[in-house]
């Protein structure tokens, strides 16, 4: 029997092996480079998007801005109507608790009006009586010179300043504007009285 301790030629591979295993290059960098590329790409894209999305938000947000100061703008006529109503209704008010203080308070005004007309000179003539922070104000006039005028409006407030009437209430009384009405040739006048201020 013959020995079979040498292979046969047939027993080789069917197909020749055309690998080159030891002269192909290491794929490693490759892989390396195709990460680094992916990662560098994302990076890019994140901040291209938030480039766009931060000029987007500024322009939105300036487009507010603009829109709310027209608004102000355009509000603010009626505001400062509002503010002006506002400050008449609060010096309407403070005239108001003035009044209701002197009504109900100890200088009565019928008793006041009495007062005044007892002590009132005959040529002067009395137009309007106005009460206004704290004071009362007198307003009239006199068909007399100046001189005269003057002569007999000092001794009416003379007289007010002595009466103990007037010093009960009033801590101050003087003829605060004497001039002459050039239209009708009379001086007008106006004695303002000051009231006292009631400590609690």
């Amino acid at each position: 029997m013959r020995s079979n301790s040498k292979q046969s030629p047939f027993l080789q591979p069917w197909h020749v092996d055309c690998r080159l295993s030891k002269e192909l290059p290491d794929d490693k960098p490759v892989r390396g480079r195709f990460v680094a590329a992916v990662l560098a790409g994302t990076l890019a894209a994140a901040a291209l998007t938030y480039t766009f999305w931060t000029v987007y938000a500024r322009q939105e947000l300036a487009a507010d801005i603009a829109d709310w100061r027209q608004r102000i703008e355009a509000n603010s006529a009626e505001t400062a109507k509002l503010r002006a109503v506002g400050a008449a209704l609060a010096a309407d008010a403070a005239r108001v608790d003035e009044a209701y203080a002197l009504i109900h308070g100890p200088l009565v005004v019928s008793k006041f009006i009495q007062e005044i007309g007892r002590t009132r000179p005959a040529p002067v003539r009395l137009d309007m009586i106005e009460l206004n922070s704290g004071a009362i104000s007198l307003r009239g006039g006199l068909s007399e010179s100046s001189q005269r005028a003057s002569v007999i409006l000092g001794q009416y407030v003379a007289d007010l300043r002595a009466s103990p009437y007037f010093r009960q209430f009033f801590s101050a009384m003087a003829l605060t504007t004497l001039e002459r009405n050039e239209q009708t040739g009379a001086i007008n006048f106006e004695i303002t009285l000051k009231l006292k201020v009631e400590t609690p």
